[in-house]
């Protein structure tokens, strides 16, 4: 299952930072919410959401942004690939995320 979980992740909770005390906060994911033999999917080396608070300034450092779409999969399934299509937010407050999986034997 892939999407906008509208909530990030823990295992990245301080790559992208909040910046101001009325900014929009997601909830995280635990790992721990997840039924047996399923685990998060996501690519973090760019952000998939910024903030609609204001204009998109261009930059990540002047706009908050956050990584809150990606994927659950389960145990039988192998992740060969997980990409950020860093779109630079042209079309949408969210950038793309693509997997690309094999299931397993």
């Amino acid at each position: 299952a892939g999407g906008d979980f509208n909530q990030t992740f823990e295992s990245i909770l301080d790559k992208y930072p909040i910046k101001g005390e009325n900014t929009w906060v997601p909830l995280v994911q635990k790992k721990n919410q997840l039924p047996k033999n399923f685990t998060y999917a996501i690519d973090d080396s760019k952000p998939t959401c910024r903030s609609l608070e204001a204009p998109y300034s261009g930059n990540y450092e002047d706009t908050q942004v956050f990584v809150i779409d990606g994927f659950i999969v389960s145990d039988n399934i192998e992740i060969e690939d997980i990409k950020v299509s860093d779109k630079d937010f042209q079309n949408s407050d969210h950038n793309p995320v693509a997997i690309k999986i094999k299931l397993k034997k």
